[in-house]
């Protein structure tokens, strides 16, 4: 299960550092149509690799989840509600590219993960994975810092970060990170990636029903 998890935890933080990187180069209603790509590439991939087989339900299906994203992103710029920052303006080619690829490593990572889902248990498995993204990232960061690049000076200011903001990215790390991917994890032992992808396309319309709760 160690190897497994290691593959899936060079996928997540992969398509992790992708997606933040390219989002910061382009518009958010562009961002929103790249990333959504993954509607697409999941069940390309499951054919590819011969890993599952389903009907044009499960086509029609992953392709309306793609129309969405692409329709909601449209009509949103066109009622100007894309907001950039200075270091964002403009839409980036490179950036777009980036969010693609994300994209493509966070299908792998889903096709991969009903493959070794098999032979794993989902908890074991999810852990294992977790643990090794620790491991990674923590490796980067101290490359990171060793250069002096960005990573240093965060460092050097982390006693200015409150207790209340530790405790609110701890709670979304656990939320976001570890208790969404573990039930993703224990879902996808009984159903397939490209099976299950229409519902994973139900994830912006929580995300507005939780933004407008919380912002409003």
């Amino acid at each position: 299960a160690s190897l497994a998890a290691f593959e899936l935890a060079v996928y997540s933080v992969g398509n992790a550092l992708l997606s933040v990187w390219g989002t910061c180069r382009v518009t958010s209603a562009m961002s929103e149509i790249f990333a959504s790509t993954d509607h697409v590439f999941v069940p390309i991939l499951s054919v590819l690799l011969g890993i599952d087989e389903f009907g044009a339900r499960t086509w029609g299906a992953c392709g309306m989840a793609f129309g969405a994203a692409v329709l909601t992103a449209i009509i949103d710029a066109s009622r100007g509600d894309v907001g950039m920052s200075a270091s964002s303006r403009g839409n980036s080619v490179v950036g777009a590219a980036a969010l693609v690829a994300s994209a493509l490593v966070y299908s792998l990572f889903r096709v991969r993960t009903t493959v070794h889902l098999r032979c794993h248990p989902a908890s074991r498995l999810n852990l294992a994975r977790m643990c090794w993204m620790g491991g990674i990232s923590a490796f980067m960061l101290l490359v990171d810092v060793a250069l002096g690049g960005p990573s240093a000076g965060t460092l050097r200011r982390v006693g200015h970060i409150k207790p209340a903001q530790w405790a609110l990215m701890g709670c979304g790390v656990f939320i976001s990170g570890f208790l969404s991917a573990s039930l993703q994890f224990e879902a996808m032992r009984t159903i397939t990636a490209a099976k299950a992808q229409p519902f994973a396309a139900l994830q912006p319309l929580f995300a507005g029903l939780f933004g407008f709760a919380a912002l409003r």
